[in-house]
Protein backbone atom coordinates (compact mmCIF):
# COMPACT_ATOMS: atom_id res chain seq x y z
CA UNK A 1 0.00 0.00 0.00
CA UNK A 2 1.14 3.68 -1.33
CA UNK A 3 -0.50 6.92 -0.17
CA UNK A 4 -1.81 8.21 -3.71
CA UNK A 5 0.55 11.26 -4.79
CA UNK A 6 -3.21 13.11 -5.50
CA UNK A 7 -5.26 11.99 -3.03
CA UNK A 8 -8.92 12.67 -3.24
CA UNK A 9 -9.38 12.55 0.54
CA UNK A 10 -7.39 12.40 3.76
CA UNK A 11 -5.83 8.80 3.83
CA UNK A 12 -6.73 7.65 0.54
CA UNK A 13 -4.24 4.56 -0.50
CA UNK A 14 -3.11 2.58 -3.18
CA UNK A 15 -2.89 -1.02 -3.33
CA UNK A 16 -0.34 -1.50 -5.82
CA UNK A 17 1.26 -5.48 -6.89
CA UNK A 18 4.65 -5.48 -7.01
CA UNK A 19 5.26 -6.86 -10.59
CA UNK A 20 4.13 -4.19 -13.34
CA UNK A 21 1.23 -5.03 -15.33
CA UNK A 22 -0.99 -2.23 -16.33
CA UNK A 23 -4.33 -4.08 -16.74
CA UNK A 24 -5.94 -5.62 -13.90
CA UNK A 25 -6.94 -7.91 -15.94
CA UNK A 26 -3.80 -9.43 -16.70
CA UNK A 27 -2.95 -9.99 -12.72
CA UNK A 28 -2.64 -13.29 -11.85
CA UNK A 29 -5.72 -14.61 -9.79
CA UNK A 30 -3.58 -15.31 -6.72
CA UNK A 31 -2.01 -11.58 -7.30
CA UNK A 32 -5.33 -10.47 -6.79
CA UNK A 33 -6.08 -12.10 -4.30
CA UNK A 34 -3.62 -10.84 -2.39
CA UNK A 35 -4.44 -7.03 -3.41
CA UNK A 36 -8.04 -7.43 -2.18
CA UNK A 37 -6.62 -9.26 1.08
CA UNK A 38 -4.54 -5.88 1.25
CA UNK A 39 -7.39 -3.43 0.43
CA UNK A 40 -9.24 -5.03 3.81
CA UNK A 41 -6.13 -3.92 5.67
CA UNK A 42 -6.00 -0.46 4.20
CA UNK A 43 -9.62 -0.51 5.08
CA UNK A 44 -8.99 -1.39 8.85
CA UNK A 45 -6.27 1.19 9.16
CA UNK A 46 -7.77 4.27 7.78
CA UNK A 47 -10.27 2.98 9.98
CA UNK A 48 -8.24 3.30 12.85
CA UNK A 49 -6.65 6.61 11.89
CA UNK A 50 -9.40 8.36 10.44
CA UNK A 51 -12.63 6.95 11.24
CA UNK A 52 -14.49 7.93 7.96
CA UNK A 53 -17.82 7.98 7.16
CA UNK A 54 -17.68 6.11 3.95
CA UNK A 55 -16.03 4.52 1.01
CA UNK A 56 -14.79 4.38 -2.71
CA UNK A 57 -12.88 1.46 -3.72
CA UNK A 58 -11.84 1.74 -7.43
CA UNK A 59 -9.94 0.87 -10.43
CA UNK A 60 -9.39 2.69 -13.57
CA UNK A 61 -8.43 0.36 -16.36
CA UNK A 62 -7.30 2.60 -19.45
CA UNK A 63 -7.15 6.34 -20.69
CA UNK A 64 -10.13 6.33 -21.62
CA UNK A 65 -11.72 4.87 -17.62
CA UNK A 66 -9.19 7.75 -15.98
CA UNK A 67 -6.28 5.56 -15.39
CA UNK A 68 -3.13 7.76 -15.58
CA UNK A 69 -0.53 5.72 -14.34
CA UNK A 70 0.37 2.95 -16.60
CA UNK A 71 0.83 0.41 -13.18
CA UNK A 72 -2.46 -1.56 -12.23
CA UNK A 73 -3.68 -0.35 -8.91
CA UNK A 74 -6.50 -0.45 -6.73
CA UNK A 75 -7.79 3.05 -4.88
CA UNK A 76 -8.84 2.96 -1.41
CA UNK A 77 -10.43 6.04 -0.64
CA UNK A 78 -11.66 6.86 2.75
CA UNK A 79 -15.07 9.59 2.52
CA UNK A 80 -15.98 11.90 5.41
CA UNK A 81 -19.74 13.71 5.70
CA UNK A 82 -18.84 18.05 4.65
Amino acid sequence: MIADAYPRSRGHLLVVPLEHTADYFEIPADVKAEMWTLVDSARSYLQGEFQPDGWTVRINIGDVAGQTVGHAHIHVVPRYEP
